[in-house]
């Protein structure tokens, strides 16, 4: 099982938290866009999601309801418009898009992956400390959660509530904004005559994955990998297209996506939904906070 996203960093960075000054492990695979805020590089990918789902497996089996909850709606590729039926049978599962940003999530999907993540990036991190030990046989009745931790229902285990713990969640429109921008003040989060050349500031297909028109550039008839295209100002990628991002205000989503125009990718433009859709994906934010 790979622990791309879910094992503690050994690298140490300090944050404030309630106005407390300590040093914590950096969350795996993110960049700090301000004080104890850190954001996702990259987009969810079809293997992350595919990390939860087999934790799931295991943990309460193959037939149970929980991992029926969690399985992403495939048939969000169906449209009329467009034939794209082999994209329902393999792009979540076929290891060639395993670094493609996973689809058809919905907005609670997307808040209980968080919440998953949370226990098992801090489980990481106190194993790292020695402070429990490895649990090889998890099961629905014993497994690690934060909050089994901070409540003493860790066997043999008394709770420090004085390490934090690292809380995985949606960004706010506004976190989003902040880290789609970085350190320019432009709707497009790239100062393009800074980082291209004259040929690739008329070739916009270069910076990102969008529906181009009026033939500006060359489409993707699907999604691209998660680390393609032009990191911003904070090493992210794809904060501009590729797959439309979920906020922590439900029915939003942020950045544009394959299928939209650079107008509507703005930083500042939302989009809606009501349910999972082809272009629409999602990344998380972490913050460390102590347990009250």
């Amino acid at each position: 099982m790979s622990m791309v996203l879910l094992t503690a960093c050994s690298s140490l960075t300090e944050v404030t938290v309630n106005d407390k000054r300590v040093e914590v492990p950096r969350p795996p695979m993110t960049v700090e866009i301000a004080n104890n805020l850190f954001m996702d590089k990259t987009e969810i990918s079809n293997i992350d999601y595919r990390e939860y789902l087999y934790w799931i497996t295991q943990v309460y089996g193959l037939e149970s309801t929980e991992l029926e909850k969690a399985l992403p709606d495939t048939t969000a590729w169906r449209t009329e418009s467009v034939y794209n039926e082999p994209y329902v049978q393999t792009y979540f599962q076929h290891p060639a898009y395993s670094d493609y940003p996973v689809i058809g999530v919905s907005y609670e999907q997307a808040t209980a992956y968080a919440k998953w993540r949370s226990d098992r990036v801090f489980e990481q991190m106190l194993l790292q400390k020695e402070i429990i030990d490895y649990n090889t046989d998890s099961n629905s009745d014993n497994y690690f959660s934060i909050k089994k931790y901070y409540n003493g229902e860790i066997a043999g285990v008394k709770p420090d509530y004085t390490i934090p713990y690292p809380n995985y969640r949606l960004p706010t429109k506004a976190e989003w904004e902040k880290a789609a921008k970085g350190l320019t003040n432009d709707e497009y989060g790239v100062n393009i005559e800074k980082r291209q050349t004259k040929k690739a500031q008329k070739q916009n297909w270069k910076l990102f994955n969008i529906k181009y028109e009026n033939n500006e550039g060359v489409d993707m008839s699907i999604t691209a990998q998660v680390k393609s295209y032009l990191e911003n100002d904070f090493g992210i990628y794809n904060m501009i297209g590729n797959v439309g991002e979920m906020v922590a205000e439900k029915g939003i989503a942020k950045g544009g996506s394959w299928t939209h125009s650079l107008t509507e990718s703005k930083i500042s433009n939302d989009l809606t939904y009501e349910k999972p859709a082809s272009w629409l994906g999602f990344r998380n934010v972490c913050e460390y906070q102590y347990w009250e």
